[in-house]
């Protein structure tokens, strides 16, 4: 989680130095917070941003020791999904073409209108992560019919789930992810 896209089109951030022999090493370029999620959907509404975002991840890739990259898209307006699509594609052919590998980040598919042609997309990337859903009951409710959905239109093997490092908190209907240590905490204090 290394990188995030600009908005010129370039890609922002530095490396992390990791030990990884015998595993692939493929950051992730994060456009999911809410300013870099308008980045990326300005960057796909433009071709010419869109060709200079592909060429900047390919150089990333290429002038470094990567396997291929990562991109969490996560946020991507649903009147680009033809323009997502496309862009994936391009990438997917300039890595391919560089032997690197190309992961999309992304949410579980809904039944609700998305910006995320999963077929298309499966035809073209070599691994798909699926984001949780944070809320614990929803999870159990959507995540089996989600991983269906994502089955019958994507390769199995191209499929993995991401399982978060958070626990979750629900007082109510609010659920909030904290973490380990905060989770022990409140373990302990129902305990006792």
């Amino acid at each position: 989680r290394d990188y995030s896209p600009a908005s010129d089109g370039s890609v922002q951030g530095s490396k992390t130095e990791v030990a990884a022999e015998g595993a692939l090493v493929m950051p992730t370029i994060v456009g999911s917070s809410q300013d870099t999620a308008a980045v990326v959907n300005d960057i796909l509404s433009d071709g010419s941003l869109r060709d200079g975002h592909i060429q900047a991840i390919t150089d990333l890739v290429k002038n470094a020791p990567y396997d291929g990259v990562d991109l969490e898209y996560s946020s991507v307006d649903v009147d680009l999904a033809g323009e997502f699509s496309d862009f994936v594609k391009g990438l997917s052919d300039s890595l391919h073409s560089e032997n690197k590998r190309l992961s999309l980040t992304l949410p579980p598919p809904t039944n609700k209108r998305q910006a995320y042609e999963w077929k298309e997309l499966g035809k073209n990337v070599d691994i798909i992560r699926i984001l949780p859903i944070a809320d614990p009951v929803a999870y159990w409710e959507k995540m089996p019919d989600a991983l269906n959905q994502i089955v019958e239109d994507v390769e199995a093997s191209k499929v993995m789930l991401v399982v978060s490092p958070f626990s979750v908190e629900r007082t109510g209907s609010v659920s909030r992810p904290i973490g380990y240590l905060e989770a022990m905490l409140l373990a302990g204090e129902a305990a006792a």
